[in-house]
């Protein structure tokens, strides 16, 4: 159950993320909100402190969620159902609060041979002061919030501790500290090992970036420290400590075109299933362009490429005791990645290149509720890193490159300031690094958003 939730939580943030602020200012990119750009929770872009000090404001969302997952014969049917309701106040113009609680019901609708308990879950979901100085050059942050690193595969969640940005003509800093021990057990976004579960994850977080814009354009180094002070048993040692290093750039070339890249080096220990402490030695990148045609449907293209090393031996990417022998080349990040929703792929041992593009088909029409219907669809091609390695929890286990393809769709509609719908139906063919008697994959979900 605890691992069940915690996928479904997981995998909510992101319909979240392109749910509840629908009903909002539209921000990022169009088309885009099946596949988030790894943001930071869009609706805190969209929060400003109070000009008048001690005058509260507050709100919530409802988002009510129905997703449907079929696999290897299998169907489990599930509802999903957050509430969340805010609250923000400024001391001065410098000084503002924002709180943030949750609650999130999982109910079981249907499931194939075994029954799965339904859940209720109430928490905090965000909760910090900020600080600034007259210029903002200088912007402090403690609590509860989200920390976002480059584009998101080192890091991008929520968490405990502090985050100090300093702007300057020359450079861009942003140091931050975190601890996620104090997140509920089940829905601890960081949980890795059994003992995770059993306890949450309990790992402290360090780093920064450094960053310089030259025009459009913006060059950045990353550096991260992760330390895992969890419990272990001594003939079970399960401690993940990793460090990560990247280089990426970002920037608008045209008034139609914006691309990103980044590239991330990840050194540290872990453990191997015989418990013997092993050297980790792994790489990810991703890079993507986004194309905004200026044609009426409002049209744009969208080209994707990521890759995440992979380990010959390494039996599981979601455990992080599963390398047999050897130094850990299978890269772990604890950020997001988004690579279709019917395989949902971590990025290790993996080449994924995904293309697609959106529009909104009544753009033209007088009505304006009808002209924020949007829709997109995404192509994704798999292939393998190490031809003899799995991939996610041991899966495309046949010694092959091509895992397979699939693609997303997505409808959302947005039809008035505080209602929206949305629907996504996605699908995932097995390629020749899966069994003969492989199925295919499909997953659906379909909800609405109500804004007050």
């Amino acid at each position: 159950m605890k691992r069940l939730l915690s996928f479904m939580l997981m995998l909510f943030v992101f319909t979240f993320i392109t749910g509840a602020s629908w009903a909002q200012e539209e921000v990022g990119t169009p088309g885009e909100e099946l596949f988030p750009e790894f943001q930071v929770d869009e609706d805190m872009q969209k929060l400003k402190p109070a000009v008048q000090p001690f005058i509260p404001q507050y709100g919530g969302w409802v988002t009510s969620t129905v997703l449907d997952e079929r696999q290897e014969g299998t169907t489990l049917t599930t509802s999903l159902t957050q509430v969340r309701l805010w609250l923000q106040m400024a001391f001065s113009e410098n000084v503002f609060m924002y709180v943030r609680g949750r609650d999130i019901y999982l109910a079981e609708l249907y499931q194939e041979y075994r029954d799965i308990e339904n859940d209720n879950s109430v928490d905090l979901d965000l909760g910090y002061i900020g600080f600034r100085s007259d210029d903002s050059t200088l912007q402090l942050f403690l609590g509860r919030k989200y920390f976002l690193v480059g584009t998101g595969l080192v890091m991008n969640d929520r968490a405990d501790g502090a985050e100090v940005k300093l702007y300057s003509s020359i450079v861009n800093l942003k140091l931050f500290g975190a601890y996620t021990g104090f997140f509920q057990e089940d829905t601890n976004p960081y949980n890795l090992s059994t003992r995770d579960y059993s306890d949450g994850a309990k790992r402290v977080f360090a780093g920064g970036t450094l960053s310089r814009g030259i025009g459009n354009q913006e060059i950045y180094v990353l550096g991260v420290a992760q330390v895992d002070m969890g419990d272990q048993e001594s003939d079970r040692k399960s401690r993940y400590q990793s460090q990560y290093y990247g280089l990426g750039v970002r920037g608008v070339i045209s008034d139609s075109l914006d691309y990103y890249a980044e590239g991330v080096y990840e050194m540290g220990t872990s453990y191997t299933t015989g418990n013997e402490e092993s050297d980790m030695q792994a790489f990810a990148a991703q890079a993507g362009v986004n194309w905004f045609l200026p044609y009426q449907l409002n049209p744009s293209l969208i080209f994707q490429y990521a890759f995440g090393s992979g380990d010959e031996d390494k039996t599981s990417y979601m455990d992080p005791r599963a390398n047999v022998r050897g130094n850990d080349t299978g890269f772990l990040g604890f950020g997001t990645y988004v690579g279709g929703y019917a395989l949902r792929p971590q990025l290790a041992n993996l080449h994924v290149i995904r293309g697609g593009g959106s529009f909104t088909p009544f753009s033209g029409m007088e009505q304006f509720w009808l002209q924020r219907l949007s829709l997109t669809a995404k192509y994704s091609y798999y292939m393998k890193h190490r031809v003899t390695g799995t991939i996610n929890s041991g899966e495309a286990s046949e010694p092959e490159r091509f895992v397979g393809h699939g693609g997303d769709l997505l409808l959302r509609w947005k039809i008035l300031y505080d209602f929206s719908i949305f629907a996504g139906y996605a699908v995932f063919l097995p390629g020749d690094a899966f069994p003969d008697s492989a199925d295919n994959r499909t997953f659906a979900m379909g909800g609405v958003t109500l804004v007050f």
